[in-house]
């Protein structure tokens, strides 16, 4: 039997299979419109608990050095894949320090992230690993061609800024998948994190503040002077957000396939084998199994004939 070589695909096809070849699609609106949607809901929410959540940051802000390093600790736990919403930390710093909350976030997040990647590493392979062995083949296919692009030296920096850029998936997980990546310098690891986050600290922060200074949002509908501040920011934050969602579909659209080689490439064979080697050992089985009756019904014929 002749084995079939493993076949290969450019990693520029796989990620023009993902990210389409257009800036604008459907589903790209409707995502804006979901991300949108959840942060008012978000809002609102955050609202319903103003009084009490300024109460404790004033309180965490009156404890001086100790309230700076319970915020230090909070980015910690959020920089963790286990940890949760680093976004209601960085309001939480805009309520108790106001715009040099903005300082006091970039800081204690860049901190996150730099201990996050090499403390846990070499932890975080295997389980990573395993989680992209449960995962279908396209988005494993996927998976590995932006670690093709991670790794290299034109387009990786790119790549680690677009994924900073994207809403959906949570700081700490960010934090976790590129922590298995050891060949990420410091600098190049603290600029992307930077250049992709800084926008999301500005635009939390000033949430947090005019939070803080109307009361609530009810409040704020009162008076003419709180209705204008809130239709300003709430205006800023959506600009914002739709600028830099479309801003990182260009990147990823047009700028990213000039800088991946066209002869980069991934092993598709390998995805191939790994899915197929539950059914390749049932079959195996099989046929041992069909192989053994086979014997079988033939030492009774060689018998019959005896």
């Amino acid at each position: 039997m002749e084995c079939s070589e493993a076949k290969q695909r450019s990693v520029k096809s796989i990620l023009e299979d993902r990210h389409g070849t257009r800036v604008c699609r459907v589903r790209d609106v409707l995502g804006i419109i979901f991300v949108l949607a959840s942060l008012a809901g978000g809002i609102l929410a955050f609202n319903t608990q103003a009084e009490f959540l300024l109460k404790a940051a004033k309180a965490i802000r009156d404890m001086g050095a100790l309230g700076h390093l319970m915020f230090f600790l909070l980015h910690m736990w959020v920089g963790l894949p286990i940890g949760y919403n680093w976004s209601a930390i960085v309001t939480l710093v805009g309520f108790a320090y106001g715009w040099y909350g903005v300082i006091h976030n970039t800081l204690f997040s860049m901190i996150a992230v730099v201990l996050t990647h090499y403390g846990l590493g070499y932890c975080m392979q295997p389980y990573m690993k395993r989680r992209m062995e449960r995962l279908g083949k396209r988005k494993r296919l996927y998976l590995l061609a932006v670690s093709k692009v991670i790794e290299s030296n034109r387009g990786g920096f790119l790549m680690l800024i677009v994924l900073r850029m994207q809403p959906v998936q949570t700081f700490g997980l960010t934090n976790a998948f590129l922590s298995t990546f050891p060949s990420i310098t410091m600098r190049k690891l603290l600029a992307s994190s930077f250049l992709g986050m800084e926008h999301s600290v500005i635009m939390l922060t000033s949430i947090g503040i005019l939070v803080r200074d109307v009361g609530s949002l009810g409040e704020a509908a009162d008076s003419d002077h709180g209705r204008m501040n809130l239709f300003i920011t709430a205006g800023i934050s959506a600009v914002t957000i739709v600028i830099c969602l479309i801003f990182a579909r260009y990147l990823v659209v047009h700028m990213l396939p000039k800088m991946i080689e066209d002869d980069v490439m991934v092993d598709v064979g390998e995805i191939s084998v790994d899915e197929s080697a539950n059914s390749v050992g049932k079959s195996d089985e099989n046929t041992t199994e069909t192989a053994a009756a086979t014997t079988t019904c033939t030492d009774d014929i060689h018998v019959q004939e005896v």
